[in-house]
């Protein structure tokens, strides 16, 4: 598998976007873009390249919230297990600016007991903001952690102008 990748600014920071010819399988705000790309995806032959779909990602990024429906639109790659995959496409399912629990995404992917199992995957996440796992707070409503910090996690729900 060949995968394309840029490093870009947005509005919230620097942020990875990384494609293949099936669409956006990465989009990530860690420090260290091609040590993250390498550990996920260790056969893949990676390309330092920006295309217009990077470009799109961070277009979406500068507009959020009011892009968030959007989201919906862009072609995704995930790659994971098959509960990971579950686990992502439940919250797939979520309207842009709401908000859930853990257990209720638990339940959306077949899985009602595998509430830690969920958190985990949830933490997997390839996709940021896309995949919207910043929307999974635990069941008593605090944010919890999140992959690329609680910080970050607080303002995409305050500016989603989120609900629970």
């Amino acid at each position: 598998m060949k995968i394309e990748y840029s490093v870009l600014d947005c509005s919230f920071g620097k942020v990875t976007v990384a494609t293949t010819e099936q669409g956006i399988c990465c989009v990530s705000f860690a420090e260290d873009a091609e040590k993250e790309l390498t550990h996920r995806f260790r056969k893949a032959i990676l390309a330092n390249h920006e295309n217009s779909l990077h470009r799109t990602v961070v277009e979406l990024l500068n507009a959020w919230p009011a892009s968030a429906g959007k989201a919906a639109e862009l072609p995704l790659h995930l790659v994971g297990t098959e509960f990971q995959l579950a686990v992502w496409k439940a919250l797939l399912t979520l309207k842009p600016g709401d908000l859930t629990s853990y257990k209720v995404i638990a339940q959306l992917a077949g899985r009602p007991t595998a509430v830690r199992a969920t958190g985990t995957a949830i933490g997997q996440n390839p996709v940021a903001v896309f995949v919207p796992c910043h929307r999974v707070l635990t069941s008593s409503g605090k944010i919890g952690g999140y992959r690329w910090g609680t910080p970050l996690k607080t303002e995409l729900i305050e500016k989603g102008k989120t609900r629970f």
